[in-house]
């Protein structure tokens, strides 16, 4: 089956960044050293590598969309796989919302639920064993 994976970016693959400090680090158009600022987060690289290939992964984040692609090269030059870049999102709470599949036989009559969610401390880094035994 395959699974969808919503992920955040600022302060949970790299590090936290406003829009402003992204103005500010991409004013000179210099691409290859505003990537070299770009840090990676620790357990990033194991953690996508930990996603099944065929799973979708949607990247959600507060940039705006002039940031775009600086955005997509930063995520290029990490080479961190992603299906859909989802930008200009408010900074506030954001929820997912998805219906429970009911119990049947093959599962055993228990409903399975569709929807999770995982919260990271910022700037923390991203580990797959914090995740794995919860999905």
């Amino acid at each position: 089956m395959r699974n969808t994976w919503f992920i955040d970016i600022d302060g949970t693959i790299v590090l936290h960044k406003t829009n402003d400090e992204l103005d500010k680090m991409i004013k000179d158009f210099n691409l290859m050293g505003t990537l070299k600022k770009e840090h990676i987060l620790p357990g990033v690289v194991h953690f996508w590598g930990s996603i099944p290939e065929n799973d979708l992964i949607i990247l959600t984040t507060a940039r705006e969309e002039r940031h775009r692609w600086v955005t997509e090269a930063m995520l290029s030059y990490l080479n961190l796989r992603y299906d859909q870049l989802i930008m200009a999102l408010g900074s506030g709470k954001r929820f997912v919302i998805n219906d429970i599949e009911p119990g049947d036989e093959v599962n055993g009559g228990e409903d399975i639920l569709k929807a999770f969610s995982y919260n990271v401390m910022r700037d923390s880094g991203l580990w797959w064993e914090d995740i794995e035994g919860k999905i």
